[in-house]
């Protein structure tokens, strides 16, 4: 493609040879004359101006005025267009496969696409242009909207509902229980989940996460909302809209986010709080307690960042506090 058809699709400002063609995307360091690779940090200039791309999709145009640049206000997003552009995702020709197993009541939209042994159950309704891979367990009365893409080995229990464009990498767990117990007599006593899981449109769930079934009312996961692998979420939290949940984090029952929402790897939410919109939650932290809306907790238990970072610059001095007092008191 040249340089100048692909600095249109980007919405990019062209600097340099709009002729010249590009081929594929590549790193820094590994680009070549056919290559467009890409710049976000000014520590990577040096390596950029000895780069070898055809050209550089970036916001930096100091110190690289040799190169032929695509100039984007923001220049990652812009990547990830040139991605799809370049190396675009897999398609499915529509069919359902011979040893895939439809349930009585389900209804499939025609131009889907239902891999080998596949199993859906009996009511549910399958969207347009959805796609179902290899292995998955669908229950009763589930609902998958349109262009909803479910890769290898995903399980939805029944009642569960995905509205449009929702993608679920393999190993998801969608709807099992939530973790209700009661004592009774010295034993431990199950309480059913009756409740659903609802996640609306636009959200994206990453590998062997699992999201549990409400217990009386709904598990919802809000629309635009990006959780990442190995997550936890328990009945019926409430995420909003735009979160983003990173790696090995978990929410506790009855916990309801806000929109916007970022929790840092290995982050965790004890049930029943609040977390206000636009807050985050930094890596490896415990929440205990209702944060605020646009607020920076961390820590175990998470408090102000600000705060934690003057704790923890104190206990880096706690050595030489102490010993400071050991001298005043020998003398």
């Amino acid at each position: 493609m040249r340089l100048k058809e692909l600095a249109e699709k980007l919405e990019a400002e062209l600097v340099g040879d709009g002729e010249k063609e590009i081929e594929n995307l590549s790193s820094l360091s590994s680009a070549n004359e056919r290559s467009l690779t890409f710049l976000s940090n000014l520590k990577y200039v040096g390596i950029a101006r000895e780069s070898a791309a055809g050209a550089i999709l970036t916001s930096i145009s100091e110190g690289l005025e040799e190169k032929t640049l695509l100039l984007h206000k923001n220049p990652y997003a812009a990547w990830a267009k040139a991605l799809i552009i370049f190396y675009p995702s897999k398609e499915f020709v529509p069919e359902i496969h011979k040893t895939a197993i439809v349930g009585n009541g389900t209804e499939i939209e025609s131009d889907c696409y239902i891999g080998a042994y596949v199993v859906i159950g009996k009511n549910c309704k399958i969207g347009k242009k959805s796609v179902i891979e290899a292995g998955c367990v669908i229950g009763d009365n589930c609902e998958i909207g349109e262009n909803c893409h479910i890769y290898p080995r995903v399980v939805l229990y029944d009642n569960v509902k995905l509205k449009d464009k929702v993608i679920l990498h393999s190993g998801v767990v969608v709807g099992s229980d939530g973790f209700g117990y009661a004592e009774d007599n010295g034993s431990i006593r199950k309480v059913p989940q009756i409740g659903k899981v609802i996640i609306e449109n636009d959200v994206e769930i990453g590998a062997n996460t699992t999201i549990d079934r409400g217990a009386l009312e709904k598990t919802l996961i809000g629309e635009g909302s990006k959780i990442d692998n190995l997550c936890q979420i328990a009945h019926n939290v409430i995420l909003g809209k735009n979160c983003v949940i990173i790696a090995q984090s978990g929410i506790s029952g009855s916990t309801k986010l806000g929109d916007g929402v970022i929790m840092s790897g290995q982050s965790g939410v004890v049930g029943h709080i609040k977390i206000g919109s636009f807050s985050v939650i930094g890596a490896k932290s415990a929440v205990t307690r209702d944060v605020p809306e646009r607020s920076h907790f961390t820590g175990i238990p998470a408090r102000e960042h600000r705060k934690w970072l003057k704790e923890q610059a104190l206990l880096k001095k706690l050595d030489e506090i102490y010993q400071r007092i050991k001298k005043e008191n020998e003398k």
